[in-house]
């Protein structure tokens, strides 16, 4: 892998995901996934050079991305086929929560799930998907990394551990800075374990509250903005959970509003 250190640093502190900032909705989860039989040193290779072609934007487009690294001879799921795209569960799930959250009305059929995703999202009229770390990965206890630590300035990729101690708490900064800048409508956390519960607590500098009938959810409010945390889709949360949420984000209904909380103060 050719390695341009200034890229990989721009993009590790830079780079937050897909869709658009000005959407009313956002989702916020850990990291993305590598397909399975890639390469993470390879894609991530013509990612950031695909990048930084693309002046290095904060947001990308995601069909756009998954386009040019087909092209580039990394393949990559069909999720963006308008004929039958490929089921995505964790997506799934997301789209559930956005579509209830903007007024549709739960069950959400299965055709209306997959019109969503080919033609809205990540892309860049479509939700914000954030990720809290920047390089994907095959799984959560995968490290692909750790070769590119032998270079100056990167030496904290050389495990898992040290990148997410170096990464979790300036991205979720930034995250941060940004619903405040933007302010939309709710923002849904994805993650609900304890290092996740434990980092947004200290970022917002407030509590979390449990929702009422959400086993496993908590919700609070900054600004404007409704923030809920939740167990990933992955870890066998049922559909209607994620409907629910975004019930009570759009309306408060199916859980009772959490209410607004000062910033805890210094003792």
């Amino acid at each position: 892998m050719n390695v341009d250190t200034d890229i990989i640093l721009d993009y590790c502190r830079r780079f937050l995901g897909y869709g658009s900032f000005d959407s009313p909705i956002w989702t916020v989860g850990l990291e993305e996934g590598v397909p399975a039989g890639n390469s993470a040193l390879a894609e991530i290779s013509e990612r950031l050079e695909l990048w930084s072609t693309d002046v290095r934007p904060e947001l990308w487009d995601l069909p756009r991305l998954h386009r040019e690294l087909e092209a580039s001879g990394i393949s990559q799921p069909q999720f963006f086929s308008p004929c039958r795209p490929k089921y995505a569960p964790t997506w799934s799930a997301l789209i559930r929560t956005i579509l209830v959250a903007g007024g549709a009305r739960p069950p959400i059929a299965l055709e209306a799930i997959r019109d969503f995703q080919v033609n809205k999202l990540g892309r860049p009229w479509g939700p914000a998907l954030i990720e809290l770390l920047p390089l994907a990965n095959h799984n959560i206890r995968a490290w692909a990394y750790t070769e590119l630590s032998n270079h100056r300035g990167l030496e904290f990729l050389a495990s898992r551990a040290s990148y997410e101690e170096e990464m979790r708490r300036k991205r979720g900064r930034l995250i941060l800075e940004k619903i405040r800048q933007f302010q939309p409508r709710a923002v849904l956390l994805y993650g609900n374990n304890a290092k996740t519960r434990e980092l947004w607590t200290e970022l917002l500098s407030q509590r979390l509250l449990p929702l009422s009938g959400l086993l496993n959810v908590l919700g609070t409010v900054v600004g404007e903005t409704k923030v809920v945390l939740a167990r990933h889709p992955a870890s066998g949360v049922p559909c209607d959970t994620y409907e629910r949420i975004g019930s009570w984000l759009r309306d408060g209904k199916d859980a009772p509003a959490v209410p607004r909380q000062r910033p805890a103060t210094a003792a």
